[in-house]
């Protein structure tokens, strides 16, 4: 008899802090007003500057400012100076709340007649 006592404890402390926890978020996001909700992601990408020009690459940017803008997501683009490898045109990282998540490096593919292709791919590293 008296565990099933304490079960009906445990089982009110849990809806009692459930409820607390649903009236925190009601106040915390519907009475504050905001404009919009900004997603806290965001992608920087490091591109060597020698390909910063070229169409493809513009191209491909353009396309991903398209999508992380749709998704709220933030975007930062770097000129990087340096002589990049062979089809690897830069970097890109994944942070959140300026945490570091996931690193993939830009590349693109040959072609058979030895001439850079335009189709960017990533490359992730294992950690």
């Amino acid at each position: 008899m008296k565990k099933q006592n304490g079960n009906n404890r445990t089982f009110f402390c849990e809806c009692f802090f459930e409820k607390c926890m649903e009236w925190i978020d009601f106040l915390r996001y519907g009475v504050i007003k905001r404009d919009e909700w900004i997603s806290n992601l965001s992608e920087h990408y490091c591109i060597y500057k020698e390909y910063m020009e070229k169409d493809f690459v513009k191209d491909f940017l353009n396309e991903r400012k398209r999508i992380l803008t749709n998704n709220r997501y933030k975007m930062y683009i770097k000129a990087i100076d340096e002589k990049g490898d062979k089809n690897i045109i830069g970097k890109v990282m994944l942070y959140s709340k300026d945490k570091f998540i996931h690193q993939a490096t830009l590349k693109i593919k040959d072609n058979e007649d030895s001439t850079p292709g335009n189709l960017i791919f990533w490359s992730f590293e294992k950690e």
